[in-house]
């Protein structure tokens, strides 16, 4: 029974949008976009004048991308652009959610970013909150973009479900999910945010991805709050952390 739950235990979209960019009146183009396989996805670009970096955003398992608009209009003060994207399952993106297809979901992300919003590859960084946290590694393994951000996130999916059923074998998990493996295989600057109190992924697996990383330029922040509420309980930490990175990156050469 686990096994076969395990789809619906990890997965949560949501098809309905209780919010819009406009009730927050944040400047912003839809995009539509396929997927490898011909799936339409949604997403939302926000432009900022004042940024010079843009964020490839992922989002966790539940709700869609109109539950992130407060954290949106939090990293729109750093300053930087966003593009917010559903995967495959969630809003208004066609299909089902599964773990291949949020691979090959965040790829054609990453090619609007380049072939239709015309962002330079070395002014992009790529996020991952909870459930994002492998998709935007195994973006970042393929890819090499300039800066992988993680937060909240769990070093595999069989660590966390050991963690929340640790009677149950760990070769009954469905799912891999192996955020470290990717992690390790990306090259550049990380930064890993986590809070100790965080009741869902537990702080001790976001210590793991970050003591098996291996790039030389790596920083963990602590943060304070639960899951979903740290940005807010950590506004100034986390800000900061996420200010101190872009000083730390080279200056890209071309706009």
């Amino acid at each position: 029974m686990f096994y076969a739950l395990q789809h619906k235990l990890l997965y949560h979209p949501v098809r309905e949008h209780h919010a819009t960019p406009n009730r927050y009146y944040l400047q912003h183009q839809e995009v539509y976009f396929p997927n490898a396989t011909g799936q339409k996805l949604h997403g939302w670009f926000f432009p900022n004048p004042r940024a010079t970096y843009t964020l490839l955003l992922c989002h966790g398992n539940a709700g869609n991308i109109a539950d992130r608009l407060s954290l949106v209009q939090f990293f729109l003060q750093v300053p930087l652009q966003i593009f917010l994207f559903d995967y495959q399952g969630y809003g208004k993106s066609e299909g089902s959610p599964s773990e291949e297809g949020t691979y090959r979901d965040v790829e054609a992300a990453w090619k609007v970013l380049l072939e239709t919003l015309h962002i330079p590859r070395e002014r992009i960084l790529v996020m991952g909150r909870s459930m994002g946290g492998p998709i935007a590694s195994y973006l970042a393994a393929q890819q090499q973009p300039t800066a992988l951000l993680l937060e909240s996130t769990f070093s595999s999916f069989r660590d966390v479900g050991k963690h929340h059923f640790p009677l149950l074998p760990s070769f009954l998990a469905r799912f891999r999910y192996p955020t470290s493996q990717y992690v390790q295989a990306y090259r550049g600057p990380l930064l890993s945010l986590h809070s100790p109190h965080d009741q869902v992924v537990p702080f001790y697996l976001g210590e793991k991805i970050f003591r098996e990383a291996k790039m030389p330029d790596k920083h963990f922040v602590r943060l304070n709050g639960g899951h979903n509420d740290n940005y807010l309980r950590s506004e100034q930490i986390y800000l900061g952390a996420v200010r101190a990175l872009i000083q730390r990156l080279s200056p890209p050469t071309s706009r």
